[in-house]
């Protein structure tokens, strides 16, 4: 017994091999936990594996809801699944509405099937951890729905056929705050050149690395805007539309001082905006190099009277100038919208115009008359009305419907620095087209252009394709604005003193003459730079920018 308990006090003192069993130990541990880690790990990959077969599957079954088992069993099949996936699939109606619920937008039947819910289950093997489970391995289930949406892309934007360079760059320079000095060709590369919306969304993505996962988490995310420029610029490149893509880098170029955007204000993708790429088939929806460049840049200068000056640069005319404010879009709408029902109405921004022309005159008493035009641009509208299509994509079509705003022109005076309030009207009162000290010549003219009801325009599959422009316009739209109010001018003609030499008659002929000779030139002005806009006075261009009759998302 004495023996017995000097062993063991030598045994208990003894501390050689201590770490070789503290090893074991622990050895054993970090095993088990790197076997389930593993296990853990694979089972994880084959999950989201499992999640990107079904949002597959849920992609391609929407497409045709009435052949949805044979094409998700075409998905899974080529994703190396064969029969160790079980399917259960639910063909039903799913409603874009965001006053509803998110989970129940998607009902099961009804009578014009458009999306499906896909859940796929299959078994995913332990490695390590297999002795804990009777069959070895553990069950997953993955799900997705898809809708099939017919969309059309639309825009209120500009039908120019030919650009006075010089009023563009005018305007360019004025929105940019920097010079900018592009040839008549440039603008022309821009108006001919097109871009796809979403690729334009998702190179935004790429080029900025921006954090974002959704088309509608890049469109709500400010943007630099001559960085947003430079994208487009890139795009333009990669389409190989060159002088397009120098015309947008100049443009970006004298950007650069300019706030940052959120072009979520502007595109509204609709119900692809929760998806980050778009599904294949349709035709690709385009928007016009001119038009988006414009649209970035009065977003950036939002809010902000613009003064154009002209200078002699307009043959006719001695010197011209002009003032523009671009108020908001109502609703804050955005200006292009992808839509799959008659919300949102697309609107474009309404907007006031003040031009100041002066033109000599052959009278030497009178050197020069000045006619002042001030044009009020009401908004225009359009909604989507109806998309049909038909098996046979050249039977496809669209239909809008479009009203234009209430506008007015007029040749008055008006307070220039209340030109942006568009929350008052403005006051006109009689211009002074002519002031010397003895001789004082005013008038005043005005008038009320506009349209309250919609109109209906179809767009069929030759003018999708064409790009065409088509125009909405009230019956009381005026063709030359400067032109029909001199027409309708009363001249007041006041002469004091003695011995001028000079008539009220052959005044008012020689005023008529000056201002018959401004007229066509300030109309010609007025139309390059509402057509930059996209605005015009009681009227409005529209196009369908594109369409697609099989896109489909993911809702769910």
């Amino acid at each position: 017994m004495g023996r017995w308990r000097v062993f063991a006090g030598r045994f208990a003192r003894d501390e050689r091999g201590v770490v070789s069993l503290i090893f074991i130990l622990v050895a054993g541990v970090l095993l088990t936990v790197t076997a389930f880690a593993v296990d853990l790990g694979y089972v994880y990959i084959q999950q989201r594996k499992l999640q990107g077969v079904a949002d597959l599957a849920a992609l391609a079954a929407a497409e045709d809801p009435s052949n949805a088992k044979a094409r998700i069993a075409r998905v899974v099949a080529a994703n190396g699944y064969t029969e160790k996936v079980f399917a259960q699939i639910v063909v039903g109606t799913y409603v874009s509405d965001s006053t509803v619920e998110s989970g129940k937008r998607f009902v099961a039947g009804g009578s014009a099937p458009n999306a499906v819910q896909v859940s796929l289950k299959t078994k995913a093997p332990l490695f390590f951890g297999a002795h804990l489970t009777e069959s070895g391995d553990v069950t997953i289930v993955r799900s997705a729905t898809a809708a099939n949406a017919q969309l059309a892309s639309f825009s209120i934007g500009s039908r120019l056929v030919a650009v006075n360079g010089g009023v563009a760059n005018a305007l360019l320079s004025a929105l940019t705050g920097s010079k900018v000095s592009l040839t008549v060709m440039d603008y022309n590369s821009l108006l001919g050149a097109d871009i796809g919306l979403f690729d334009y969304i998702g190179a935004l993505r790429t080029d900025l690395k921006l954090n974002a996962l959704s088309f509608d988490d890049i469109l709500d995310t400010e943007v630099d805007t001559g960085d947003a420029l430079k994208v487009l610029g890139r795009l333009l490149d990669d389409e190989n539309e060159r002088s397009a893509a120098y015309a947008v880098r100049q443009i970006a170029s004298a950007a650069a001082g300019l706030p940052g955007i959120k072009l979520g204000r502007l595109i509204d993708a609709g119900v692809v905006g929760p998806q980050d790429r778009t599904s294949t088939g349709g035709m690709a929806l385009k928007v016009n190099a001119l038009d988006l460049s414009n649209a970035v840049l009065t977003l950036a200068r939002d809010g902000r009277q613009l003064k154009l000056d002209l200078g002699a640069g307009v043959p006719g005319l001695a010197s011209l100038q002009a003032w523009l404010a671009i108020g908001e879009r109502p609703n804050n709408s955005p200006w292009l919208a992808v839509s799959a029902s008659g919300e949102p109405v697309i609107r474009t921004a309404q907007a006031r115009l003040y031009i100041v022309a002066e033109v000599g005159t052959a009278t030497g008493a009178i050197a020069s008359v000045t006619l002042p035009l001030y044009v009020e641009l009401a908004s225009a509208e359009a909604k989507l009305a109806d998309i049909s299509c038909p098996a046979d994509d050249r039977s496809r079509s669209v239909k809008l419907d479009v009203r234009t705003g209430v506008g007015r022109a007029a040749i008055a005076t008006i307070d220039r620095a209340k030109l942006d309030d568009f929350q008052h009207k403005l006051a006109e009162t009689p211009a002074a087209l002519v002031a010397l000290p003895l001789v004082s010549v005013t008038a005043q003219a005005g008038i009320d252009v506009g349209g309250k009801n919609w109109q209906s325009l179809t767009f069929k599959a030759a003018d999708i394709d064409a790009r065409a422009v088509k125009t909405v316009e009230t019956n009381d739209a005026l063709e030359a604005v400067a032109t029909s109010l001199v027409g309708d001018l009363k001249l007041k003609i006041t002469i004091a003193g003695l011995g001028i030499g000079l008539g009220s008659t052959a005044i008012q002929k020689a005023v008529a003459d000056a201002l018959g000779t401004a007229a066509k030139p300030v109309d010609a002005v007025l139309g390059t730079l509402t057509g930059l806009l996209g605005l015009h006075l009681g009227e409005a261009d529209i196009r369908i920018n594109g369409v697609r009759c099989h896109a489909t998302a993911l809702v769910l």
